[in-house]
C-alpha cells in the first residue's frame, strides 16, 4: 500500500446468521470510505451459510472457531479482533446498519487529544424501521458509571488499543461491549462527532440490552454491578473529577434520566458540599420525583451559599409553584412567601346549565392548588339556573350575557376571558372534569418568560366512564395544522396572552378552541407535562368535536380549510419542517388517529421522497386507512432503499394478508 493510501478499515460483525445479516453486510459494503474489508464471524458456529469472498465490491471473510463450535458474544467479538487487517476497528452487530457516510465522518474529525476511538450519534428504530429517537451526546467517561457511551456500530477504534491489551471479558455473557468500551476509557480520551451516522434496531435481538421485548432491566442491572466491581480504580478517578460529574449530571437531567442526574449531582455534593450549582440542581431533580421535602432542604443551602445566582433564584421558584407560593425577593435574598399568596388561577367554564355542571364544579373546587376562582358564563343567557357564591370553599362568579341572549361558543369563551381576574386561565366544559392535581401539575412548571401555554394529557371516556385512551402528547408547533395540540381542560395559558389580544374568533362557532389556540402559539412557546391531569367525556356534547355520535367528520373537513387559510403565514414555514411532519405523524398513528397520521406523513415523504422512515410509517399509515395499493407501493419503494429489511418484509406481508381478508368477505 502506498504511503498516500487511506488507512484500511475493518468491519466486524458477529453473526447469527439472521435474515437481518444481508441488510447489515449491504450497509458496510455500500460505505463511502475507499478502504474497507468486512469481516464476519459465524458465532452460530458451523451451521452459518457460506458467504461470497466480496460483496458490493468490498473483501469479506467468514471466520470462526477452530472447532466450529458456536460462540459467545465476547469470545466472537475477540476473535473479530484477530481476524482483522485494518488500522481502525468498527464492530456492527447483524441486525443493525451503517449510514453510508459512516466512516468518511467519523474519520474526518479532528483529534485534537490524539483520541484513539471516536464515536457519533444512532438513529434508534423500533421493529417496524419507525425512528424512536437518538443516543450518545458529547460527555466524558463519568457516563460509563451507567452505561456504554454509544453503541457498538457507533463506534471506531483504533487497532493499538487492542495491542496494548484492551479485549472483550468472557466473564460478560451479555454488556461486553460496555465493559470492552470502560477498557478502552483507560487508555484512551473518546471524541464524539454529532452527526447520526449508524441504525440500532433496538426491538431485535435476544441481548436483553434493548428495547421492547430485547429489554432485560435485571440482566442489565446485574452486569452493570459487576463492571463497577471491576473498574473499581477507574471510577474513582473518573468520579472524582467535580467538574466532569457535574457536566454529565446535567446532561443526564437534561435528556430526562432523573436517577442517573441525581446520582451525578449528590457525587458533586460528596466532594464539594457548598457546590451550589450542584445543590439547586439536585433540587430541580427532586422537584419533578415529587420529593419536594428533600428539595426544600437542598433550596435553602444553595440559597444560604449563593443567594443571587440565577439557577439558585430558578429553583427557589419551581419550590414555591410546587408549594403553590410565590417567591419573594428581599433585597439580595430570595424566600417564599407565605402560602396564602399564590398566583391566582381562573377556572372558566361556558355553561349550558347541563346536569354534568355539578360534576364539572365540584372537580374545579377540588383542586389541590390554593388559590382559585370558579367563574361560569351562562351562555344558555337568562335560562340558566342561579349558583351560590362559593362552591365547596371556593369563589365562584356567575356571568350573565348582557343584554339577555343565548351565546355562541366563542363569544362565551370571550366573555370568560373578560370577567376573568387570574394570572393563569384554564377553560373547563361543563361536561369534563378535572383530577384535584391538575392544576398544581402544571403551576409546578409554570414559568411564563419561558412558555405561556402549558398542557397534559387528558383521559378520554365514553359514556359508560370507561377509559378509552388519552388525547395530548409532546409535540411541534406543526400540530395545530391538522389539529389542536391538548383538550382545552388540559391546558392552561398566561393572562398576557389574552392582554396582547388572543381571542376566540367569532367566525367560528365551533373549532372555536382550535383557532385560539393557534393564535396563542403564533405569540408563545407550549410546554408539555407527560401527566394525566383530567378527564374528556368525549362521547358526550353535540359539538361534533369529540368521539362516537359526538364525532361530525364533515363538520371538521369544512372548518380546518378555513383555519389553514386563516394562519397561512404562520404554518406555512412549519409544513417544511420534515422532522416535525414524522414525530407528529408517528405519534398520531401510535395513538391510531389514522387520517391525521396519514396527512402529516404524506407531506414529510413528499418532502423526503427516498427516506426510509417517511416511507415506511406513511405506507402504515396507508394501510391503517384501507388504502392497499398505495401501501404496497411504498413498502416496495422503502425495500428498494434497504434490501432485506425484516421489518419492512413484515409491513409488506400484511398488505397481502388485508387483501386476502377483504377477498375472503367480500369486499
Amino acid at each position: 500500500m502506498s504511503a498516500s493510501a487511506p488507512p484500511l478499515v475493518s468491519i466486524l460483525i458477529r453473526s447469527m446468521d439472521r435474515p437481518t445479516l444481508d441488510r447489515a453486510l449491504a450497509s458496510a459494503a455500500a460505505q463511502t470510505w475507499p478502504n474497507v474489508e468486512i469481516v464476519v464471524v459465524a458465532a452460530c458456529g458451523a451451521a452459518h451459510r457460506a458467504l461470497p469472498d466480496q460483496i458490493g465490491g468490498r473483501p469479506l471473510r467468514l471466520v470462526g472457531a477452530a472447532d466450529g463450535s458456536a460462540l459467545p458474544r465476547a469470545e466472537a467479538a475477540n476473535v473479530a479482533l484477530d481476524a482483522a487487517r485494518g488500522e481502525w476497528l468498527n464492530f456492527l452487530d447483524d441486525d443493525d446498519e451503517l449510514g453510508a457516510d459512516h466512516l468518511t465522518t467519523l474519520l474526518s474529525a479532528p483529534r485534537v487529544r490524539g483520541e484513539r476511538l471516536v464515536y457519533s450519534r444512532t438513529r434508534v428504530v423500533d421493529a417496524a424501521g419507525a425512528l424512536l429517537g437518538y443516543i450518545s451526546h458529547a460527555g466524558n467517561h463519568v457516563q460509563l458509571w451507567f452505561h456504554s457511551r454509544a453503541t457498538t456500530c457507533a463506534t471506531l477504534l483504533h487497532r493499538s488499543l487492542v495491542e496494548e491489551g484492551a479485549r472483550f471479558d468472557p466473564a460478560f455473557a451479555v454488556h461486553e461491549d460496555h465493559d470492552f468500551q470502560v477498557n478502552c476509557a483507560t487508555r484512551t480520551e473518546f471524541c464524539f462527532v454529532d452527526v447520526p451516522t449508524c441504525t440500532w434496531h433496538a426491538d431485535a435481538g435476544e441481548s436483553g440490552c434493548g428495547f421492547g421485548a430485547n429489554n432485560d432491566a435485571g440482566r442489565r442491572h446485574a452486569a452493570v454491578v459487576r463492571i463497577r466491581q471491576k473498574w473499581t480504580a477507574a471510577f474513582e478517578r473518573w468520579l472524582g473529577d467535580a467538574d466532569a460529574v457535574l457536566f454529565s449530571g446535567k446532561a443526564y437531567l437534561e435528556g430526562g434520566d432523573l436517577e442517573a442526574a441525581a446520582t451525578c449531582f449528590e457525587q458533586v455534593q460528596k466532594l464539594r458540599p457548598d457546590d451550589a450549582t450542584a445543590l439547586q440542581l439536585d433540587a430541580t431533580v427532586r422537584l419533578r420525583t415529587g420529593d419536594n421535602e428533600r428539595a426544600a432542604a437542598l433550596v435553602a443551602r444553595a440559597t444560604r451559599l449563593a443567594p443571587a445566582d440565577p439557577g439558585v433564584r430558578e429553583a427557589v421558584r419551581l419550590l414555591a409553584n410546587a408549594h403553590g407560593e410565590r417567591p419573594l425577593t428581599r433585597g439580595s435574598e430570595t424566600m417564599p412567601a407565605a402560602r396564602e399568596s399564590p398566583p391566582l388561577v381562573s377556572i372558566l367554564i361556558r355553561s349550558m346549565d347541563r346536569a354534568s355542571l355539578e360534576r364539572a364544579l365540584d372537580s374545579a373546587a377540588a383542586q389541590t392548588w390554593p388559590n382559585l376562582e370558579i367563574v361560569v358564563v351562562a351562555a344558555n343567557g337568562s335560562a340558566h339556573r342561579t349558583l351560590p357564591a362559593r362552591w365547596k370553599g371556593r369563589p365562584l362568579r356567575l356571568v350573565r350575557p348582557e343584554p339577555d341572549r343565548r351565546l355562541p361558543r366563542p363569544e362565551a369563551a370571550n366573555l370568560c376571558l373578560e370577567s376573568a381576574h387570574g394570572a393563569w386561565l384554564n377553560f373547563l366544559d361543563d361536561d369534563d372534569e378535572l383530577l384535584p392535581q391538575h392544576v398544581a401539575t402544571l403551576m409546578a412548571v409554570a414559568n411564563p418568560d419561558r412558555a405561556r401555554v402549558l398542557y397534559s394529557r387528558a383521559e378520554v371516556r365514553d359514556n359508560a366512564d370507561r377509559p378509552t385512551g388519552h388525547v395530548g402528547f409532546a409535540s411541534f408547533p406543526v400540530q395545530l395544522y391538522f389539529q389542536n395540540r391538548s383538550h382545552p381542560a388540559a391546558t392552561l395559558f398566561h393572562r398576557s396572552l389574552v392582554a396582547e389580544g388572543a381571542r376566540f374568533d367569532p367566525a367560528f362557532d365551533v373549532y372555536e378552541d382550535h383557532d385560539f389556540f393557534i393564535n396563542c402559539a403564533t405569540r408563545s412557546e407550549f410546554l408539555f407535562v407527560d401527566a394525566a391531569t383530567c378527564i374528556w367525556n368525549a362521547y358526550a356534547g353535540e359539538s361534533g368535536c369529540g368521539h362516537g355520535e359526538n364525532d361530525d367528520n364533515a363538520q371538521r373537513e369544512a372548518y380546518l380549510p378555513r383555519l389553514r387559510t386563516k394562519w397561512a403565514t404562520f404554518f406555512e414555514p412549519l409544513l417544511r419542517q420534515p422532522e416535525a411532519l414524522l414525530f407528529v405523524g408517528q405519534n398520531c398513528l401510535r395513538v391510531n388517529d389514522v387520517a391525521v397520521a396519514l396527512d402529516c406523513l404524506e407531506r414529510a415523504l413528499a418532502a423526503r421522497p427516498r427516506d426510509v422512515n417517511a416511507l415506511n410509517l406513511c405506507a402504515v399509515a396507508n394501510l391503517r386507512s384501507g388504502h392497499l395499493d398505495r401501501a404496497e407501493q411504498l413498502f416496495r419503494s422503502a425495500l428498494a432503499l434497504a434490501p432485506g429489511h425484516a421489518g419492512l418484509e413484515a409491513n409488506l406481508a400484511l398488505v397481502a394478508r388485508k387483501r386476502a381478508e377483504g377477498a375472503a368477505s367480500g369486499d
